[in-house]
């Protein structure tokens, strides 16, 4: 039996999932789980990436190589390592919620104007992408970016410790705001406008190939392991969409609902146009080179962070919170979460009660109120998307595949087949380990594409689906909200 791990590395865990087929079903099996933090230094946010390295090995050791055929790596968006000239990490990776990218942002758009950057790369324009970041570092400290040969972004830094082989895989890529969507390659047009190096930016490689063997690794525990690195579609979104129904069927949508929410579809070719720049919709690449047309927005990440705060008092577990949501009173409070700011520092809660104050509405006074308040605003802003991207492509969409953390969701799911007046496909929750494991399994020959394994994961994991119950009253709510945050703007 040939088996295959994904390594999938999320914001503030990873995870290590072995996969396999077995009597026409998809297999998966956890073997570990860890955390991982954000650290301060010197007042910049970085990833511990000596937790984040010292956890992936602890995980291959676990392994009998002689069992597996592959190993894929899969993480966030957008966050990179920096390298010298001779092949050493010169610090830690930052963050994307390192405070310093906000200034460097407002400075850049003195310089650039947001569409014009769109337009040259399809990609949102956001702070917390690569090309700010690097931004960052060059106006910042140019002394530390002089010394940069090559900037790899997050899991092309695992797999190069993994096999002493650099690349960029092409999802990933895609996230930096510096990818020429159009022709699937570095923009260096846009590159030299902003006087980077060329050599910066390594190679770009297609899914399904190999990366190299962890018998090269810059790791000496891991070199007696002979095991293939194979470029899956890295950048996390990327594996989770390729298992859903949107990854082939044109009537459906995805939402992959975790620390952050994407909401968007599949096409041929990059949407890049003004009303979809007016709108914050993105261009990403998926696997096969599928485009992924979408919406970041801020996602569970909002409900964790609540959770940290009333630790002190209470740990919550999501069933409690489920309960306590359905027991609390609908649309009392409902905010704009594109306020929320997305760095660390600050309350959540005491953001939604100045919130709810300011807008005269009524103040959370328990916490089932402050995580339904979140639920609702969550599920407002993607009905926004849903038909921000109808009106953009001019047609309308009969069902959403909500997958990961978010469609364990029950009341989510329901709150959002009842704002759309669509039907909800929720599951399965492990999508990107389990887009991670198909890929490798299809670069294998196990797996001949992608309509295969979604008709295999039919077969193997149980779903739900919700149907719209309530679609008049959640309308009537909706128009009160816009008429709320257009008078908070």
């Amino acid at each position: 039996m040939k088996k295959v791990l994904a390594i999938d590395m999320g914001a503030t865990s990873g995870k290590g999932i072995v996969g396999y087929v077995q009597d026409d079903k998809i297999i998966l099996n956890e073997v570990m789980r860890f955390y991982h933090n954000i650290k301060e230094i010197n007042g910049r946010l970085f990833w511990d990436w000596e937790k984040i390295i010292c956890e992936i090995i602890r995980l291959i050791k676990k392994l009998d190589s002689h069992d597996f055929v592959s190993i894929g790596i899969d993480t966030w968006g957008v966050d990179f390592g920096i390298l010298d000239g001779e092949g050493n990490l010169i610090e830690f990776p930052l963050s994307y919620r390192d405070p310093m990218n906000e200034n460097t942002f407002k400075e850049l758009l003195k310089r650039f104007s947001k569409e014009d950057i769109y337009m040259l790369t399809g990609n949102q324009v956001m702070e917390i992408n690569t090309l700010f970041q690097i931004e960052s570092i060059k106006e910042n400290n140019y002394d530390l970016f002089k010394q940069i040969d090559k900037i790899v972004l997050m899991p092309d830094l695992i797999n190069y410790y993994l096999t002493g082989n650099i690349f960029a895989e092409k999802t990933m890529a895609s996230t930096t705001q510096l990818f020429d969507m159009v022709n699937k390659k570095w923009n260096y047009d846009l590159i030299e406008k902003l006087k980077y190096p060329k050599k910066l930016f390594p190679e770009i490689i297609d899914n399904c190939r190999t990366i190299g063997n962890t018998k090269n690794s810059l790791i000496d525990e891991l070199k007696d392991k002979d095991i293939d690195v194979i470029s899956v579609a890295s950048h996390d979104t990327a594996s989770a969409v390729s298992i859903t129904k949107a990854f082939f069927n044109d009537e459906t949508m995805f939402l992959s609902s975790g620390t952050w929410s994407l909401l968007g579809v599949c096409t041929e070719e990059p949407i890049i146009n003004k009303f979809a720049f007016e709108n914050d919709l993105t261009n990403e690449c998926g696997f096969s080179d599928k485009n992924l047309f979408l919406k970041n927005i801020t996602g569970l990440w909002l409900i964790e962070r609540v959770i940290k705060e009333l630790e002190h008092r209470k740990k919550y577990t999501y069933e409690e919170i489920n309960r306590l949501v359905m027991d609390s009173p609908h649309f009392s409070c409902t905010f704009d979460i594109d306020q929320v700011p997305t760095s660390l520092g600050g309350s959540i809660v005491n953001f939604i009660m100045d919130y709810a104050e300011k807008t005269n509405q009524s103040i959370p006074d328990n916490d089932g109120i402050i995580f339904r308040s979140i639920y609702e605003s969550l599920v407002f802003k993607y009905y926004e998307t849903v038909l921000s991207i109808e009106e953009c492509l001019s047609r309308e969409f009969k069902e959403i595949q909500v997958i990961s953390g978010g469609s364990k969701s029950n009341i989510m799911c329901q709150m959002l087949a009842d704002i759309t007046n669509k039907i909800i496909l929720a599951g399965p929750s492990e999508a990107t380990a389990l887009g991670n494991i198909v890929i490798q399994l299809i670069k294998d020959k196990q797996i001949l594409n992608m309509e295969e394994a979604f008709n295999m994961i039919k077969n193997s994991f149980e779903n739900k689906t919700y149907y719209p119950k309530n679609h008049n009253k959640w309308q009537r709510a909706y128009q009160k909200y816009l008429r709320l945050i257009e008078k908070k703007e």
